[in-house]
């Protein structure tokens, strides 16, 4: 099967940290017969400063259609997100995993600092990606505790 193509855009700040996590899950993916390209390119402040403007022309609707990846990955101003799996009808199988890998991991109490509650286990962004990527390797699914 061919490899699904994602753009990734991180933006300054906590955007490459967050990206290097969502990579760490679809690595683990790769098992369940998941490949990605995963293509990385500049926006906002990072942007400007090397290409004149924070959404580079490469980078607009148009082109980005033109180019057809499947997802694009973006952690810019807090908001992060990869449609990839959800929007990939030919393995919903993906989603699946990972949403359960994320549920297993909060359902064990890890948050990190921006959804962290008094009940629950602050960990940083590396260890929450590393938790989710293992769960996903492991096909990790215990019982839910909402907090």
């Amino acid at each position: 099967m061919p490899a699904f193509r994602i753009e990734a855009l991180p933006d300054e700040g906590v955007g490459p940290e967050i990206i290097a996590q969502a990579r760490k899950v679809l690595e683990a993916l790769k098992p369940l017969g998941f490949h990605a390209q995963v293509e990385e390119g500049a926006v906002g402040g990072v942007a400007f400063e090397s290409h004149g403007s924070p959404l580079p022309e490469t980078l607009s609707l148009g082109a980005w259609r033109s180019r057809s990846p499947t997802a694009r990955m973006q952690a810019i101003g807090f908001a992060t997100s990869c449609p990839a799996m959800s929007s990939a009808p030919r393995r919903p199988d993906l989603s699946a995993a990972v949403e359960a890998a994320i549920r297993s991991v909060l359902g064990q109490g890890y948050r990190t600092a921006d959804i962290q509650c008094s009940s629950t286990r602050l960990v940083g962004t590396t260890r929450m990606g590393d938790l989710i990527a293992d769960a996903v390797r492991s096909g990790s699914t215990p019982a839910i505790t909402e907090h």
